[in-house]
């Protein structure tokens, strides 16, 4: 039996940061595939004690307008020229790294096993 182990050496070091990729999840059960299957990055992030817009959580991660689907358009909300952002709080992001690649290998795992039901 062959067994490949892969090392992911930039992955969840420290604390999420700004323009870190992530993948996360969520309660809100209709968007809850689509955060937790594709990458965003981190594009804000309020510190303790910082002056926050209301309803906006500690960590703003930009999906591109691009990349979710329009069904799920009312879930994200637009700011100045930006789009396709959605806060989460801190125990929301699951995975980050500076490198986008090591968070390709996790989603390509998870979608060969849940294809394979594995």
């Amino acid at each position: 039996m062959i067994t490949k182990f892969e090392l992911f050496e930039s992955l969840n070091i420290g604390e999420p940061k700004f323009y870190d990729y992530v993948i996360c999840s969520t309660d809100s059960p209709e968007i809850k595939e689509f955060v937790s299957n594709h990458i965003g990055q981190i594009t804000r992030v309020f510190h303790e004690g910082e002056t926050k817009p209301v309803g906006y959580d500690d960590f703003m991660v930009e999906y591109g307008r691009e990349n979710i689907p329009e069904k799920l358009n009312t879930f994200y909300f637009l700011h100045g020229n930006h789009s396709g952002w959605r806060g989460f709080k801190r125990e929301d992001i699951i995975y980050w790294s500076k490198d986008k690649e090591d968070l390709e290998k996790i989603i390509q795992k998870k979608l060969a096993i849940n294809r394979f039901d594995l």
